[in-house]
C-alpha cells in the first residue's frame, strides 16, 4: 500500500467538544475507563492485571467559536501489581503537561510546518482564539505557545521511531521511508542546528500520524505514545 495521507488541517480537524471532555470523566467516575496501553513499560505485564490507583484533575482549553473556554476532566492513573509502576493514563485528546487538546497542537504545528510561508505569528492570526476568563479580556494565543508545541513534537524521537518501524513491519514496499526523507523545512524558519532537526522532526511525526491513520485506521495517540513514554 502506497502512503497517499494528506495532512488535516484548519477545518479538517475534529476536535473535542467540551461535552466529550465531561463524558470521559463521568466515564472514570463510573469506573468504565480501562487501560489502554497493551502492557507495562518496564515488566511486560499485561495491563488487565493493572490496578485503579488514583485519579488526577486537569485543567483544558477548548476553543469554541474562536474563544476559550475552560473544562474540567479527570485522568486516571493504575499501576502495575508487578513492579508497582504507576501509569497515568491519556485521553485521546490530552498531551502530558499541555492544557490545549492534542488536536489543537496537530492542528497548529501542520498549519506552520507545512506551509514554506507561514510564521508563527501568521498562523495564530489564521484563526485567532481569545480568552475570555474575565470581563474585558483580550488576550490571545501567543506565537511562543506555538513555537513550543512544534518543539514538544518534535521531540518524541522514540514514538517516530517505532511508529516507523511498525509501518515498515505491515508494509515493507511501502513508501513512507522514502517520503519522510524528502521533508523539509525552510531555512529561514530556524536559526540553530538543533531548532532545525525540532522542526523536522515536528514534520516527520506529523505525517507518521497521518501514515499511521491510513494503514491501521488508528492514531499514534494515545496507546503508542503512552507506550513510548511520551519520548
Amino acid at each position: 500500500m502506497q502512503y497517499t495521507q494528506k495532512l488535516k488541517t484548519g477545518n479538517d480537524f475534529s476536535y473535542p467538544s467540551i461535552k466529550d471532555i465531561e463524558n470521559y470523566s463521568k466515564n472514570v467516575r463510573k469506573g468504565k475507563v480501562t487501560p489502554t496501553i497493551p502492557k507495562c513499560p518496564v515488566c511486560n505485564i499485561s495491563s488487565e492485571e493493572f490496578k485503579r490507583h488514583d485519579v488526577r484533575e486537569r485543567q483544558f482549553f477548548i476553543p469554541v467559536n474562536q474563544i476559550i473556554q475552560i473544562v474540567f476532566c479527570l485522568l486516571l492513573r493504575w499501576r502495575c501489581p508487578a513492579c508497582n509502576k504507576r501509569i497515568l493514563q491519556y485521553p485521546d485528546f490530552a498531551l502530558p503537561y499541555k492544557r490545549y487538546t492534542l488536536q489543537t497542537v496537530l492542528d497548529f504545528c501542520a498549519r506552520y510546518v507545512e506551509n514554506d510561508q507561514s510564521t508563527y505569528k501568521s498562523v495564530i492570526l489564521e484563526d485567532v482564539i481569545g480568552y475570555q476568563e474575565y470581563p474585558n479580556d483580550y488576550r490571545q494565543i501567543d506565537r511562543s505557545t506555538l513555537w513550543r508545541w512544534v518543539g514538544t513534537l518534535g521531540r518524541l524521537k522514540n514514538l517516530s521511531q517505532t511508529a516507523h518501524r511498525l509501518l515498515l513491519e505491515f508494509s515493507p514496499a511501502s513508501f513512507v521511508s522514502r517520503h519522510l526523507a524528502t521533508l523539509a523545512v525552510p531555512a529561514r524558519k530556524y536559526a540553530t542546528a538543533v531548532r532545525k532537526k525540532l522542526l523536522i522532526g515536528c514534520r516527520k511525526l506529523l505525517h507518521l500520524e497521518a501514515a499511521y491513520q491510513q494503514y491501521f485506521a488508528a492514531s499514534l495517540f494515545p496507546n503508542l505514545a503512552t507506550a513510548s513514554g511520551f519520548s
